[in-house]
């Protein structure tokens, strides 16, 4: 499963106020969760970092990814990845630095870089920042790509949780679950799998959390697939192309 992926990540503490979810129309949900692409352009000039792990468990694996991608507020970025393969030690697998429009790469640990030209760098660059799409988290999701489920029914509601306090930052917390059932069509064994997604927006709807929850079933066979998503400014972040 190509999309199989986690280290379980905290970046931050979070307090809920106990509030009853209070279910919403899709439309208000789409609308907070495309303000969050803002994000760019709300900490314009600021550095930030958004950490991401992943964690699957299927019948025939079981596979951790950790990815830290950094923005330095300037247009440069660094992204790190770690990852970990049924029970192995994790090891970190390659660092990629991009200025102008130019990739520096390099598997971690080694000291030879190379490079890449990329049009359009920095654009492509700053779609890891954004939030993983709510639809996109189903533990099954890698077969309905290569569409081998006839879908029999899909439910999906949204709702907001009420607000928490992230590092001083007050957030609103919303909820998306989706539950599809179908049939694998090669097999004609039962298929189930449902996700349970939420969001922390903060002020002028920036992203500062998320995690995903997914289980899946076709026929005996379980899946399991969390996603966690952290969002922080840090200063501190410095990013310089690698000397020759």
């Amino acid at each position: 499963m190509k999309i199989l992926f986690v280290i379980a990540f905290v970046g931050c503490v979070a307090f809920p106020n106990q509030a009853q979810e209070r279910r919403i129309p899709q439309s208000e949900f789409e609308r907070a969760f495309k303000e969050s692409y803002n994000i760019v352009t709300i900490w314009n000039g600021k550095a930030f970092r958004k950490r991401l792990s992943v964690e699957s468990r299927s019948p025939a694996s079981g596979y951790r990814l950790e990815q830290v991608s950094e923005f330095d507020g300037r247009g440069a970025t660094r992204m790190i990845y770690n990852e970990q393969v049924d029970g192995r030690p994790p090891r970190a697998t390659r660092e990629i630095i991009g200025i102008g429009n130019t990739h520096h790469l390099r598997d971690v640990g080694k000291t030879v870089w190379w490079t890449r030209s990329v049009g359009k760098r920095e654009e492509m660059d700053y779609h890891r920042a954004y939030v993983p799409d709510p639809f996109e988290v189903q533990a099954v999701r890698d077969h309905f790509i290569r569409s081998k489920f006839q879908i029999n029914s899909k439910q999906t509601a949204f709702g907001v949780l009420g607000n928490e306090l992230i590092k001083n930052e007050t957030a609103t917390v919303y909820k998306t679950t989706e539950k599809i059932t179908g049939t694998e069509k090669k097999t004609g064994l039962p298929m189930e799998t449902s996700a349970v997604m939420k969001y922390w927006f903060g002020p002028n709807g920036i992203i500062l959390r998320s995690e995903s929850v997914s289980t899946g079933r076709i026929g005996n066979d379980h899946f399991f697939l969390r996603i966690i998503g952290v969002w922080e400014l840090d200063e501190t972040i410095a990013i310089s192309a690698p000397g020759p």
